[in-house]
C-alpha cells in the first residue's frame, strides 16, 4: 500500500477557481453538474492512486463485490465533483438555492448562548463547510481551522462566505510552526468557537490508532487534548448531500467521562466517540467519503 499523502488543496488553479466563482455566483449550480460527466473520466484516468484509495475502501472496508466497488468508486468521484461545485457556489454567495436541514441544531444554538467557548468538529465526509455558510449567528466569533496548502483565492472566498453568517469570522491557518495552537487557545479563552475537521493527521505527531470500519487507522489527538485541557464542549457536525440541492445533517455532543483522570485517556475517549459517529455516517452515506489516499496506513 502506498504512502498516505494528500495536499489539502482544491484543484483548478487560481484562474480556474476565479472563473468558477464568477460563473456560479448567479447561475444554478446544477447546470455545471453536466460538465462533470466529461471531466470525471479524465480525473479517474490521471488519478490512479486516488481511485485505488476509494476502491479499497469500498471493496475491503465496506465489503462490496469487485464490480459494485468499481461502480461505487466512480459514483463517489462524481458526487465529490458535485459537492466541490456546491462549495464554489456557496463561497461565491449563491446560497439561496440550497436547502439545508440540521437535526439537533438547537444544541449548537445553546452552545452559542453560553459564555464559554466550544469546539465543533467534522470530517471529510459530505459537505462539512456548508455548516459555516448556513449556521447563522452573531453572538460568538467563528474560528475556522485551515490545514494549509489552500490557495489564497479559495481562502478569500471562503472567509467572505463565512463572514456573511458570522461577521467576525476568522480563518486560523495551520503552518509548520505551533503558533496556531496559541490562536486556538486564545479563541477558546475568549469564549469563541473553533470549527475544524478531525479525520486527517496533517503532520501532527499526536495521534491515536483505533479500529475504523474493521481496520486500524490513525486519528489526530491534538484538538481533543486541547478540549480536555481547557474543559470545553465538543460537538460533532456532519452534513450530507441528498437529491438535488438538498443537504441534511446532525449535531451530536461528545461526552466527557468523569471517571477518567488522565487528560490523554480522556482525549482518547473523545476520539473513540468521534470515530464511532464517523463510522455510522460512512456506513449510511458510503459515497460521501472524500479522503483520497490510503487512510488506513498506520503512522509509525
Amino acid at each position: 500500500m502506498e504512502k498516505a499523502d494528500w495536499s489539502g488543496k482544491t484543484g483548478g488553479g487560481r484562474f480556474g477557481q476565479r472563473a468558477m466563482f464568477k460563473i456560479l455566483r448567479s447561475v444554478d449550480v446544477r447546470f455545471a453538474y453536466v460538465v462533470l460527466y466529461l471531466v470525471i473520466p479524465f480525473s479517474i484516468a490521471f488519478r490512479p492512486k486516488q481511485f485505488r484509495a476509494i476502491y479499497y475502501m469500498q471493496r475491503k472496508r465496506l465489503h462490496r463485490n469487485p464490480i459494485m466497488a468499481f461502480v461505487q468508486t466512480i459514483r463517489n468521484f462524481l458526487l465529490f465533483g458535485k459537492v466541490v461545485l456546491d462549495k464554489f457556489a456557496m463561497f461565491a454567495g449563491n446560497t439561496a438555492q440550497f436547502k439545508v436541514n440540521v437535526r439537533n441544531q438547537d444544541m449548537f444554538s445553546q452552545m452559542l448562548s453560553k459564555e464559554c467557548g466550544f469546539i465543533a468538529v467534522g470530517a471529510h465526509v459530505g459537505n462539512f463547510e456548508i455548516a459555516g455558510c448556513t449556521l447563522q449567528q452573531y453572538s460568538k466569533k467563528f474560528n475556522f481551522i485551515s490545514w494549509g496548502g489552500e490557495s489564497e483565492e479559495m481562502i478569500s472566498h471562503r472567509l467572505e462566505a463565512f463572514k456573511k453568517v458570522n461577521p467576525d469570522a476568522k480563518i486560523i491557518t495551520v503552518g509548520n510552526n505551533i503558533s496556531y495552537l496559541f490562536d486556538i487557545k486564545s479563541a477558546i479563552d475568549n469564549g469563541e468557537t473553533i470549527i475544524t475537521s478531525c479525520d486527517r493527521l496533517c503532520g501532527s505527531p499526536k495521534h491515536y490508532d483505533i479500529d475504523f470500519l474493521g481496520e486500524k487507522a490513525s486519528f489526530p489527538l491534538g484538538i481533543f487534548l486541547i478540549a480536555t485541557k481547557l474543559k470545553v464542549p465538543v460537538l460533532v457536525v456532519h452534513i450530507f448531500k441528498y437529491r438535488g440541492l438538498r443537504y441534511e445533517g446532525f449535531v451530536k455532543e461528545l461526552k466527557f467521562d468523569s471517571s477518567i483522570k488522565s487528560e490523554v485517556e480522556q482525549a482518547q475517549s473523545l476520539v473513540r466517540q468521534y470515530v464511532e459517529i464517523l463510522e455510522e455516517s460512512v456506513v449510511k452515506h458510503p459515497l460521501q467519503w472524500f479522503n483520497y489516499y490510503n487512510f488506513w496506513q498506520p503512522v509509525v
